[in-house]
């Protein structure tokens, strides 16, 4: 999620940008220098995709290539990877949550792309709060019988 730029020092450490609005910041950079980094971002909950969708657009209107989807990125996540024909990509997945199980991150990194194959890189943030969570429930007698198998997936 990506918070409103400010000339001032935000508040509180949930006004700083976060990683969304940061790539934004390092594409805009770039496009000032006559180079390109086209950025894709997902977000599944109405509220958290309308503010994103707002920011993204700040950064639209200055010349900056960005897309927003509304949805988890499992389902954009294929197209995003096709477009990315002779050109490097890199992959950064910060979910709020607990990331793709592997076997699909596996599948996407190694499906034959279009052209040239570039370099592709995937840089992937953990979420320790979804693992606490999870743990959680490992060890309550009440715990979810679905969080393990969706911790050993990933």
């Amino acid at each position: 999620m990506a918070w409103p730029n400010s000339t001032e020092p935000p508040a509180h450490d949930w006004c700083r940008p976060a990683s969304g609005e940061i790539a934004l910041q390092v594409a805009s950079d770039l496009h000032k220098s006559k180079r390109t980094l086209e950025c894709f971002f997902s977000e599944a909950q109405p509220k958290s995709y309308a503010r994103l969708e707002e920011v993204v657009q700040q950064y639209r209107a200055s010349g900056v290539r960005a897309h927003v989807h509304r949805g988890e990125v499992d389902g954009v996540l294929d197209q995003v990877v096709e477009r990315a024909v002779r050109e490097p990509l890199f992959l950064f997945l910060d979910p709020c949550g607990l990331v793709l199980p592997q076997d699909r991150l596996v599948e996407v990194l190694a499906q034959k792309r279009r052209g040239t194959r570039p370099a592709t890189e995937l840089l992937m943030n953990f979420s320790m709060m979804a693992v606490w969570r999870l743990g959680g429930h490992v060890r309550s007698p009440r715990g979810n019988e679905k969080s393990p198998q969706r911790f050993d997936d990933v």
